[in-house]
């Protein structure tokens, strides 16, 4: 027995002692590493079958009866510390956010002949990025219309906001399949399964490369997650904020004129 747990600890590359938390961020991350899909080696699909069936003995076993590690001089050995990933932060409000994303969003100021763009960037939560699009575009409607240029770079750059900035969209994937890892170590199933859902619709390499992440999470559930309004996907009621910030100093210039006039 002792000699077998030893083993499905080596298969996963962690000391005997290690926690719950350990054994799925090694799973996770190796699980990543050889499957046969993946990794085109001989040993691949051998390797894999060990590395499950590792994690499957150690997941549910509680660490304080595993054996404990010993040195060659019948010291016990100092384990090895496995680092876990935390979920990724928002820039802005310092919180853990389940679906982080970076995106980058336009100001204009402008003066007499010349216009100049600052870009607002970071890794956002969906209602930070919110805030920090609106108010690029006052930034951009207060100050981006004074020249002949801003004319045209303002409106631009409010319509980029209002559609939810730029974005780095492998970037992102990237966010997420941390983030799945993350909630999976953690053992938080509930937001890692809705990465997992999000992940396993997304066509693309990088989602690929967890597939099998992906199908144990959702295996481990019967039924999917309820679904959940996209909080990334811009509102018209959003859209129109950011149209009525950049036309508020228009409109205020235009019917200033027309007091004059009349």
């Amino acid at each position: 027995m002792a000699a077998e747990l030893a083993r499905h600890y080596r298969a996963l590359g962690l000391p005997k002692r290690a926690s719950r938390a350990e054994v799925r961020a090694a799973y996770l991350e190796l699980a990543k590493k050889w499957h046969p899909d993946i990794n085109r080696r001989r040993n691949a699909l051998q390797r894999f079958q060990q590395i499950n069936d590792a994690y499957l003995a150690l997941v549910d076993r509680d660490p304080g009866e595993s054996v404990p590690a010993r040195a060659p001089n019948g010291h016990e050995a100092a384990p090895k510390r496995v680092r876990i990933p935390v979920p990724l932060t928002c820039s802005r409000c310092g919180e853990a956010t389940a679906q982080p994303r970076q995106a980058s969003y336009a100001s204009i100021f402008s003066l007499l002949l010349l216009s100049w763009r600052k870009e607002s960037s970071g890794i956002f939560c969906p209602s930070c990025a919110r805030r920090e699009s609106l108010r690029s575009s006052l930034i951009s409607g207060l100050f981006g219309w004074w020249s002949l240029p801003g004319l045209v770079l303002t409106p631009l750059a409010v319509l980029r906001n209002a559609r939810g900035g730029k974005s780095d969209d492998a970037a992102n994937l990237n966010f997420l399949c941390h983030n799945l890892q993350a909630y999976e170590a953690a053992g938080n199933e509930e937001a890692a399964r809705r990465i997992a859902y999000i992940l396993a619709r997304t066509p693309s390499s990088v989602a690929v490369k967890i597939n099998m992440s992906v199908a144990a999470l959702i295996a481990s559930d019967a039924a999917p997650p309820a679904p959940r309004p996209d909080e990334w996907k811009p509102r018209m009621d959003q859209r129109l904020l950011h149209i009525a910030a950049a036309a508020a100093v228009p409109v205020a210039v235009a019917l200033t004129v027309a007091r004059l006039i009349v």
